[in-house]
């Protein structure tokens, strides 16, 4: 059975980038295009293995914020959680004590190299 990846975006290029470059490696894949939206899908009880969630979205921290519920929801225990992000470099959400009220485990910045994402996944997910 092909791991789930949860991509989560507002950078439709991204999406598609991504999504097949997993695809191609045997994931299965599941989008969405705002914070919003992949709240409305996951309520749906979908299960994931993994999310890749961009941080700016419908707000600055909509992603960030969409993190904090995930990681509080009893239905997604331990779900790993990759932020990616073209501010990497903002102190005011990167010092946040480096997330421990959620699961996010890596920040990547955006664009993300196919190989580095795939890596990233592979050793989250122990593909």
């Amino acid at each position: 059975m092909s791991k789930k990846v949860f991509l989560v975006d507002d950078d439709l290029d991204i999406i598609e980038q991504n999504k097949l470059v997993l695809e191609a490696k045997g994931y299965s894949v599941v989008t969405a295009m705002s914070a919003k939206e992949a709240e409305e899908t996951l309520k749906k009880g979908i299960k994931v293995d993994i999310i890749i969630l961009d941080v700016m979205m419908e707000h600055k921290t909509a992603g960030l914020e969409l993190a904090k519920k995930i990681s509080t929801d009893k239905n997604l225990p331990n779900v790993p959680i990759i932020l990616l992000t073209s501010d990497g470099n903002n102190p005011n959400w990167l010092a946040q004590d480096k997330f421990t009220w959620n699961n996010i485990v890596r920040v990547l910045d955006k664009p993300t190299a196919p190989d580095k994402l795939i890596d990233m996944i592979e050793k989250l997910t122990k593909k």
